[in-house]
């Protein structure tokens, strides 16, 4: 499984409570769960006067890998940490006034629930600018977790203006 920008999504099913003994049944229940973590950012252009181009997206600091090896009987991912960089496609690199949002996929490289200190820099008309997400206000890459974060644009760099969590079902 890979990190990824608008990729795709990994499942896994766990584990029946109740195995099938029926093999006539006409159907039977399987629970499904992400095997990823998923972060939105939305980026809000608020005065900058640059082309506001996004080209890339950098996770620090979280414990997120770039890859790893997904076990597929019992969903556990064998990854080493490591910075994830996602390059954004050049037909969604506009950030407008609106919002431009930027789904991410990340692969977990250990088990986590809590929320991390998350370094985010946006690559913007080819400079970094910088936002640090600290325990209070960081997401959380777990697996079946979704992280909303929104970022406002201006001259002076990008502030980060909320972020949520919740569970990604």
């Amino acid at each position: 499984v890979a990190s990824s920008l608008n990729g795709d999504d990994v499942m896994y099913a766990s584990k029946q409570a109740e195995p099938v003994t029926d093999k006539t049944a006409a159907n039977t229940t399987i629970t499904m769960n992400h095997a990823l973590a998923r972060v939105s950012i939305t980026v809000k252009n608020n005065g900058y006067t640059g082309a506001a181009k996004l080209s890339k997206i950098k996770f620090s600091g979280a414990e997120i890998a770039e890859n790893g090896t997904l076990n597929a009987l019992d969903g556990k991912i064998t990854a080493s940490k490591s910075d994830v960089t996602l390059a954004v496609p050049t037909d969604v690199q506009a950030i407008t006034t609106a919002g431009t949002t930027y789904e991410c996929l990340l692969v977990p490289s250990k088990v986590i629930s809590d929320k991390q200190e998350v370094t985010l820099t946006l690559t913007i008309d080819g400079e970094d600018k910088t936002a640090n997400l600290s325990d209070n206000n960081g997401v959380v890459v777990a697996q079946g977790t979704k992280s909303n974060i929104t970022i406002t644009l201006n001259n002076t760099g990008i502030t980060v203006q909320t972020v949520s969590v919740e569970n990604w079902n």
